[in-house]
């Protein structure tokens, strides 16, 4: 009897990990510590189009706002790539087939 439970509880966990696509979505946030927090800094959600006033639209990078604010923003999801990446990690690209 003891078998069969774990038997189907491993089965029911894998069926609930290949069920199909997951999605996240921002729901809220909130700063706990450090010096964006000594500094006054927000959470902030940030919408598409990412406006950014010092670099290209729909950019985020390395303190982007110059500001003491943390962002967040959903990505994408179930986006068809047309073409290959190229991502820089850390000063090395790397080719996304």
């Amino acid at each position: 009897m003891r078998k069969s439970r774990v038997t189907f509880t491993a089965l029911a966990v894998i069926r609930l990990l290949t069920a199909g696509p997951a999605g996240a979505s921002i729901i809220d946030g909130n700063i706990t510590g450090g010096s964006a927090l000594s500094a006054g800094g927000d959470f902030l959600k940030l919408t598409l189009p990412l406006a950014n006033p010092l670099g290209p639209w729909n950019s985020v990078g390395n303190d982007t706002f110059q500001d003491n604010n943390l962002y967040g923003f959903d990505e994408a999801q179930n986006v068809a790539l047309l073409a290959t990446l190229l991502v820089d990690v850390g000063g090395t690209s790397l080719p996304l087939a």
